[in-house]
């Protein structure tokens, strides 16, 4: 947020996931990833809680490669 990055750029590209989608020790659902865009790729790190009958973000990393 500190270096006002504009990620409009990947909200029509498709995500490359590093691994399937998985459940950590604690039953965090963790989605780990990046988008294919140049000259820089935005890499993600999602963690997901379980809650009622879905899942709520608990937390978000993004870093620009």
């Amino acid at each position: 947020m500190d270096k006002d990055i504009d990620l409009n750029g990947i909200k029509d590209v498709e995500p490359v996931f590093d691994n399937p989608p998985y459940l950590d020790n604690s039953g965090l659902l963790c989605v780990i990833g990046f988008y294919a865009t140049k000259p820089s790729q935005a890499g993600f790190n999602l963690k997901y809680l379980p809650e009622n009958d879905g899942w709520k973000l608990a937390g978000i990393r993004v870093k620009m490669k």
